[in-house]
């Protein structure tokens, strides 16, 4: 099963994942994902593998398998050349994530929407909404 972690991505130069990343996982959080991209787009939520995150070879995506990066422990993940090269791969693919205003406005399409959203659900929204108040963009990363 995989386990994803919902996240705000805090800063951009350089690349910063914060500690407020929240684990998800099962049937639960693929439900609500789901229901967010009915409710947004496609775009909303798009997940990125962990494994592909770090690479130090330009022409190279990732790593040899493992992900390199803990987000188990707490606190901000930077990534730097020295420590967490970051992948090409992953800058693109976070140059494309919705900016904060994008989800602000989706979250208030969400609001108004018939969807029910259970506590859990809920919690998770209530976190997107602080991230995008505090202008931080929202990423979702897979590990396997």
């Amino acid at each position: 099963m995989s386990v994803y972690w919902l996240s705000p991505l805090i800063s951009r130069d350089p690349y910063v994942i914060g500690g407020q990343r929240q684990l998800c996982s099962g049937e639960s959080f693929d439900s609500f994902r789901a229901k967010v991209q009915q409710q947004s787009s496609p775009r909303h939520l798009m997940m990125f593998k962990s494994a592909l995150l770090l690479s130090d070879d330009d022409d190279a995506c990732g790593s040899d398998g493992e992900s390199g990066v803990d987000f188990h422990h707490s606190g901000d993940i930077l990534f730097a050349p020295e420590q967490l090269p970051i992948s090409h791969c992953a800058e693109a693919f976070f140059d494309r994530l919705p900016n904060p205003r994008e989800w602000r406005e989706a979250l208030q399409m969400i609001e108004k929407s018939d969807v029910q959203w259970n506590e859990q659900e809920r919690g998770w929204l209530k976190a997107m909404k602080q991230w995008t108040a505090n202008e931080y963009t929202i990423v979702l990363i897979r590990e396997d």
